[in-house]
């Protein structure tokens, strides 16, 4: 009878054992990731404004929702939109911007905090320097204080061309933010970046560069290669306009049906290209990045039930943004 008990008691002490292992193996990348949500920073930026642009500042405010409902500090991220399309004389919805029809509205104005003619190239490359301009505007402005051990996210949204992305002013070029990657380097400003491009030709902005992305631990992942337009999607007949962008509408959906604490970016870059086969979605830089997990960029979620890898759905109205222009 002792014998019996012992025996049972061993398998009760392996079952427990079991149990206790794969909680931890389930639960551990939730522990990381709440450690490594403080370390994330993000900079959203709209570069182009005026009413048949509505996509770019809808794209941006969806961005910013997505990555304050996946656990980024609201603090830790920076907003660029010009915000003339809210309450522009065309929208027939005061005050409302969707990223696509029947969709929840996006807008909230002090998530903004650069917005009108502080949407500048000048100011933009100031905010990822970490120097306040307060002095020279009477304003103080929030900007990026990441340390050497932190992430940074940037996610772009506008039109482009030939190593260039538009701003309201001035175009940042290729050459320009370069310079500003290996300042922020030099500075400390973190250890490893993702950068999101969603303009036409925004491949340009990389190519060439590969190697001194690599060197500072930066990814680039773009809408489109060096030469192809990006695509323009969601129609919406009672706005009369273009609510996304297909890369973009595919990047918010994949944090919807991708579980970022088990999934890598390798993953959403997959289901980007099957999201949208029409562009060329490219990949440019630091590939050791392709293997971090994606909460390590976009913040952690506890929510279980999502895949690693999904089918995207297919995106309603796409159009060549160069048929838009």
């Amino acid at each position: 009878m002792a014998k019996i008990q012992i025996v049972m008691f061993n398998l009760l002490t392996l079952v427990l054992l079991v149990l206790c292992t794969g909680f931890y193996i389930w639960y551990r990348p939730r522990i990381v990731a709440v450690t490594q949500r403080s370390q994330v920073w993000c900079v959203l930026v709209a570069g182009s404004r005026g009413w048949i642009n509505y996509r770019h500042q809808a794209d941006v405010l969806h961005a910013h929702r997505m990555l304050t409902r996946s656990g980024v500090d609201a603090s830790r991220i920076i907003t660029f939109l010009y915000d003339d399309i809210a309450y522009n004389q065309n929208n027939p919805f005061p005050g409302v911007v969707r990223n696509q029809a029947n969709g929840t509205n996006l807008y909230r104005s002090e998530l903004i905090d650069y917005k009108g003619s502080d949407v500048t190239l000048k100011i933009f490359e100031r905010v990822l320097l970490g120097l306040d301009s307060s002095q020279e505007n009477e304003k103080s402005w929030k900007t990026l204080q990441s340390s050497p051990s932190d992430t940074v996210l940037i996610y772009f949204a506008g039109h482009g061309g030939q190593q260039f992305l538009a701003f309201p002013d001035k175009p940042l070029t290729r050459d320009n933010l370069r310079d500003v990657l290996l300042r922020m380097k030099r500075q400390g400003r973190f250890n490893q970046m993702l950068i999101y491009l969603e303009a036409c030709e925004s491949g340009s902005m990389f190519a060439g560069l590969e190697s001194v992305l690599t060197e500072l631990k930066v990814l680039g992942v773009t809408a489109t290669n060096s030469t192809g337009p990006s695509y323009a999607c969601c129609y919406d007949s009672a706005v009369d306009n273009y609510l996304g962008d297909a890369f973009s509408v595919s990047l918010f959906e994949s944090s919807q049906v991708l579980d970022s604490l088990s999934s890598r970016v390798s993953d959403q870059v997959e289901y980007l290209r099957n999201s949208v086969p029409v562009s060329e979605v490219t990949v440019y830089g630091d590939g050791s990045q392709l293997a971090k997990r994606v909460y390590k960029f976009f913040g952690w979620t506890i929510r279980r039930g999502k895949r690693i890898s999904a089918t995207p759905r297919t995106l309603p109205d796409l159009i060549s943004v160069r048929e838009l222009s």
